[in-house]
């Protein structure tokens, strides 16, 4: 695919693409991730680390220990603790993804002036997170919750005496978010989690299930002007990040830039 110029052929790329249209009448459609650098693979932050399956459970550990105190209201389970973690920037097994496609796209073009990525071309992934989850599990036709039985196979219990403390499930899943905070309302988010597995999701994609996949390329030389299309056309800082956070970047954006 030629890389998209503006947001209207982007529009219409994500009108054209597969997943999209096999999706159109499913209660959840398809997940959308924008990358500043379209060569980057789909491996979650924290298997870009050494030790990664040890590192997690000693984070998760701390994490839980000293945030009582800042928590207005304690996660459910594991898996929601790590939301609360990726939410806060720390290391985890998850991908964020969101529902919107525009709001992908703005992630997509965000860091438009960072040296590392301006040159680089960007992508917005395409998700059939239905596919994805057929493609791990062959008996499951669902998206689970966190708190569904399928889901403890992707716990490591910080806390357990257990000398075996690995992830029990290997392929990467797709599943439903608890929204708890006006960011991932407004971002629209859901996520993948990683099992023991850390092969990138593009390439266990291609593997198992080739059309659960698909990617938008963004030009390089564009990604300013597409930036400043979606700000015109709604999608903002003050959207993405609502509060002082939001607030924060709009004032450097609008007088710095």
């Amino acid at each position: 695919m030629k890389p998209i110029e503006n947001v209207s052929q982007f529009l219409s790329a994500i009108k054209g693409d597969f997943n999209v249209r096999q999706l159109k009448d499913a209660s959840t459609g398809a997940f959308f991730r924008g990358s500043s650098d379209g060569s980057l693979d789909l491996v979650p932050s924290l298997y870009r680390r050494a030790n990664a399956v040890d590192l997690e459970r000693e984070m998760v550990r701390a994490f839980i220990n000293n945030s009582s105190h800042l928590v207005d209201k304690e996660p459910h389970n594991l898996i929601e603790w790590l939301f609360l973690m990726q939410h806060h920037g720390l290391p985890t097994r998850l991908l964020d993804w969101s529902e919107s496609a525009l709001i992908a796209l703005f992630f997509a073009v965000e860091s438009h002036e960072d040296e590392k990525s301006k040159s680089k071309d960007a992508v917005v992934w395409v998700l059939n997170p239905w596919l994805l989850n057929r493609a791990s599990f062959r008996s499951i036709d669902i998206l689970p919750s966190s708190n569904s039985s399928v889901m403890r196979g992707y716990e490591v219990d910080p806390f357990s005496d257990e000398i075996n403390r690995r992830i029990k499930e290997k392929n990467p899943i797709a599943i439903r978010t608890r929204r708890n905070s006006q960011r991932s309302l407004n971002q629209k988010g859901m996520v993948t989690i990683h099992g023991s597995s850390q092969e990138a999701l593009n390439s266990f994609c291609q593997k198992r299930k080739p059309k659960c996949l698909s990617a938008i390329p963004i030009s390089a030389p564009h990604k300013r002007d597409i930036f400043y299309e979606l700000i015109r056309s709604g999608i903002t800082y003050e959207v993405i990040y609502p509060g002082l956070d939001g607030l924060s970047k709009a004032i450097i954006q609008q007088y710095l830039r």
